[in-house]
C-alpha cells in the first residue's frame, strides 16, 4: 500500500520504535543500573538503537533510488548538523543548571565532536557520518544488487567480530582504545545495520511481499526469538555477568535480534495495510514528528523524575507513567515546534506551512514529499 510515494508499513513500525526508545530511557531512569528485572525489559527494548539505522538506510537509499540523486551533501547535513548544534547547546546547558558542569562550556569542545552533550545524541552524530558516505555506500549496494545474500553475510560477519571485540574483547593498543570509548557515536558499529536496510530498501516490495506471505512465521520467529533473548540473558547473569552488561546494546546478539524485530513489527504492520491501515492519517502524523520527539524527550524525562512522586511507585510503574506523560509532551511540543520559524533546528524538518498542515496520509492529491526531508 502506497500514499504519495510513502511505505505506511515503515512509518508504522518507526512510530513504534521511536515510542519504544522512550521506553527504553524511561527504564534506564527508573531501575539502578544493576538491577536483574529493569535491564531483562532492556535486552529487548535495546533493538531501537539498531533499529534506527536499519531505517536510516531504508529511507535514504529508497529515496535515492526512485529519484535518481542522492540530495545535495551540504543540504543533508544542514538538516541534521542544525539539529545537533541546537540541541547539544541546550543539553549542555541543562547539565550546567542541574550540576553535571561546573559551566556551561566545560567540555563542550569535545561533547560537540563526540556526541556526548546527552545520552542520544549519538544517534545524529552516526547518521552525518552516512550522510556523508551515502553516495559510497549506494555504489556499493548497486554493484551487489545481484547478490544481496553475499553482502548480508559479509556484513553479518564484520559486525560479530567487530561488535564480538567491542564487548567481549579487552585488547585495544593505540587508536583502538579510542574507538572503544566512543563506539556508541562511530559510524562502524553499525555496519551490518545499514547494510540490512540498504538490501531492504533496494528490494523492498519482495521484501513486503515476503513479510505479507509468511506473517504467521516471522510473528512465531519473532516471539521465538524475544524468548531466546530472555533466556540468553538470564543464563548470563546467573553465571555471574553484570545484569548491565548482559543487555549491553553494543554486542553481536543485539544487532541481530533488531533485525529479527524489525521484521516481525513489519509483518504485523503488513497485517494492519491489509485491513485498510486504520488510523494511518496519525501514523503519518507521529512520523513526521519522531524526529523532533527523540529530540526533545530525554529533557522531559529529566523533569519527570525530579519530581517527588518518580521514587514513590514501584520502578516499573513510574517506567510505564513516565514514559506515557514524555511521549504525549513531546509530541506536543514536536508539533508546535513544526509550525515554528525554530521547526529546522528544533525538529529536523523545514517549517510546516499552514497549506502543509493536511494529512500527508491520504492518497495523492499533489506531487509526491521531496526526498531526504529530514533526518529519516
Amino acid at each position: 500500500m502506497r500514499w504519495r510515494g510513502r511505505v505506511p508499513e515503515i512509518d508504522l513500525v518507526r512510530v513504534v520504535t521511536f515510542g519504544a526508545v522512550v521506553g527504553v530511557h524511561a527504564v534506564s531512569l527508573s531501575f539502578t543500573s544493576l538491577d536483574v528485572g529493569g535491564n531483562a525489559a532492556l535486552m529487548l527494548l535495546h533493538y531501537t538503537r539498531s533499529a534506527f539505522f536499519v531505517f536510516m538506510a531504508i529511507l535514504l537509499v529508497r529515496s535515492a533510488e526512485r529519484s535518481g540523486r542522492t540530495g545535495k551533501l551540504r543540504r543533508r547535513l544542514t538538516l541534521v548538523g542544525a539539529p545537533y548544534l541546537v540541541w547539544s547547546v541546550i543539553y549542555l546547558l541543562v547539565s550546567w543548571a542541574t550540576g553535571g558542569r561546573d559551566r556551561p562550556w566545560d567540555g563542550a569542545g569535545l561533547a560537540l565532536l563526540t556526541g556526548t552533550a546527552w545520552y542520544h545524541l549519538y544517534f545524529l552524530l552516526v547518521t552525518m557520518q552516512f550522510y556523508v558516505l551515502l553516495p559510497v555506500f549506494l555504489w556499493l549496494l548497486r554493484r551487489t544488487r545481484r547478490h544481496p545474500w553475499a553482502l548480508l553475510g559479509a556484513g553479518l560477519a564484520v559486525a560479530v567480530v567487530f561488535t564480538g571485540w567491542l564487548h567481549y574483547g579487552s585488547w585495544a593498543p593505540g587508536p583502538l582504545a579510542t574507538y572503544r570509548a566512543y563506539e556508541g557515536q562511530l559510524l562502524p558499529t553499525y555496519v551490518f545495520l545499514f547494510v540490512a536496510g540498504g538490501v531492504a530498501a533496494l528490494h523492498l516490495d519482495a521484501v513486503l511481499e515476503w513479510l505479507t506471505e509468511h506473517r504467521r512465521a516471522v510473528l512465531a520467529g519473532t516471539l521465538a526469538g524475544a524468548v531466546a533473548m530472555e533466556v540468553l540473558y538470564f543464563v548470563l547473569v546467573a553465571t555471574g555477568t553484570r545484569a548491565d552488561t548482559a543487555a549491553d546494546p553494543v554486542q553481536p546478539v543485539m544487532q541481530i535480534w533488531a533485525v529479527v524485530l524489525v521484521a516481525g513489527l513489519g509483518a504485523a504492520a503488513t497485517r494492519w495495510t491489509a485491513a485498510g491501515a486504520p488510523h494511518v492519517r496519525w501514523v503519518d502524523r507521529a512520523s513526521d514528528l519522531s524526529f523532533g520527539v527523540y529530540l526533545v524527550h530525554p529533557l522531559l524525562l529529566l523533569g519527570l523524575f525530579d519530581l517527588p512522586w518518580a521514587s514513590t511507585p514501584p520502578a516499573a510503574v513510574s517506567a510505564v507513567v513516565a514514559t506515557v506523560l514524555a511521549l504525549g509532551a513531546s509530541l506536543l511540543i514536536a508539533e508546535i515546534a513544526r509550525r515554528t520559524p525554530a521547526s529546522l533546528p528544533l525538529t529536523g524538518r523545514p517549517r510546516r506551512r499552514p497549506q502543509q498542515a493536511q494529512v500527508r496520509g491520504r492518497p495523492p492529491t499533489g506531487r509526491a514529499r521531496p526526498p531526504l526531508e529530514g533526518v529519516t
